[in-house]
């Protein structure tokens, strides 16, 4: 789908020299190690540290290029919307080699990667291409090359061509059942059931529906904006199902819950904002059978027994997904049959983890 979830390699640099890369002045980035050799082939997402660079010999290399000082804040600061500490650009890397002595002194070189030698790494790898996003995403930084699931319509749309399969497909309705079905369906929220995970958004509640997925042509509310105006979906996957179980009869003997760790603040009212049908919420298919906690070291295991306290159903009658295998396995040592779903709550997460569930049923 158009606005799908797609995987890409992903890393970060400092400003200016990050804006200077999207802005098109940049076109050779070094490095101190071939870690850009990682991305390969194809396009990479370009993180914007929250750190400015402490020197300021760029300037030096700016004046040699000829570009005048007025210029400067527009070419080495991100334009808006966005800032520092968001992933901002898209980039395309040619092969990455490490340089001899007298290339790394070189003018050209030093032009091109705009720094004095003693600030260039001996490994050089030329921009083929960069451009800024259609939007940015909130997200820390990391070291080295990452992989991060991003949205496919925040990337201009004549690169679409050459991104990966989209994750989050079409929901194509109901799968079909085994002949033994949980009592309790179990979900994690953050990276399972929805996107981004809380912890990389700034923003906050109030949520604002988008005209997009949302009210007026009788859809569900899927897509969201917070305070900072920082978009978050519900996986329509995971809006199938929670319709489904909320809807069919075949499920009428099954009880909907959630294993949480995000942030209580931002995740509750989501639960609220974000509908199976028209006007009837994730919170109200959950009930009070809602445990959004972080307990260091435990994983989901105080969450799960917690619901099987209040439900009174055993553990072995459960099902539950999350998309961190720690969690899966805090979990399974319970007893209860777990899902890892490592891309986000899908269609064929969900027949996986009910064709286990029976499995483990017909056994005992």
């Amino acid at each position: 789908p158009p606005d799908g979830l797609v995987q890409l390699p992903c890393f970060s640099m400092s400003d200016p020299f990050a804006s200077l890369l999207l802005n098109g002045v940049k076109t050779i980035e070094s490095r101190k190690s071939s870690v850009l050799s990682e991305v390969g082939p194809g396009p990479c997402l370009l993180h914007i540290g929250r750190k400015l660079w402490p020197g300021t010999d760029y300037m030096e290399e700016l004046w040699h290029l000829g570009i005048d000082e007025s210029e400067w804040p527009r070419l080495t600061e991100p334009k808006r919307p966005f800032r520092r500490g968001t992933i901002a650009g898209i980039v395309e890397f040619g092969e990455t080699r490490r340089a001899s002595e007298s290339e790394l002194r070189s003018d050209e070189v030093r032009r091109q990667v705009v720094a004095r030698r003693e600030n260039i790494g001996s490994y050089l790898t030329p921009v083929k291409s960069a451009r800024w996003l259609k939007k940015p995403m909130q997200t820390a930084g990391r070291p080295g090359v990452w992989k991060h699931w991003f949205w496919r319509d925040f990337i201009p749309k004549e690169l679409h061509g050459q991104l990966p399969q989209s994750q989050d497909p079409l929901w194509d309705g109901p799968v079909a059942l085994p002949g033994r079905l949980p009592r309790l369906v179990v979900f994690d929220l953050d990276g399972c059931c929805w996107h981004p995970e809380m912890y990389q958004t700034s923003g906050s509640p109030p949520y604002r529906p988008l005209a997009s997925g949302g009210k007026g042509k009788g859809n569900c509310i899927r897509r969201v904006l917070n305070s900072r105006g920082e978009e978050i979906r519900l996986l329509r996957a995971a809006q199938g199902i929670w319709r489904e179980l909320h809807e069919s009869e075949a499920w009428r003997d099954t009880r909907v819950s959630v294993a949480s760790s995000s942030y209580a603040v931002k995740a509750l009212p989501l639960l609220e904002a974000f509908e199976v049908r028209p006007g009837f919420s994730m919170s109200k298919v959950a009930g009070d059978l809602v445990e959004v906690y972080y307990r260091r070291g435990e994983g989901k295991r105080p969450h799960i027994q917690e619901l099987s306290k209040k439900t009174g159903i055993p553990f072995e009658e459960m099902l539950f997904f999350d998309d961190s295998q720690e969690n899966i396995n805090s979990v399974s040592r319970l007893g209860v049959v777990s899902q890892h779903t490592p891309e986000g709550l899908t269609r064929d997460a969900w027949k996986a983890g009910l064709d286990r569930f029976a499995a483990k049923a017909s056994r005992s």
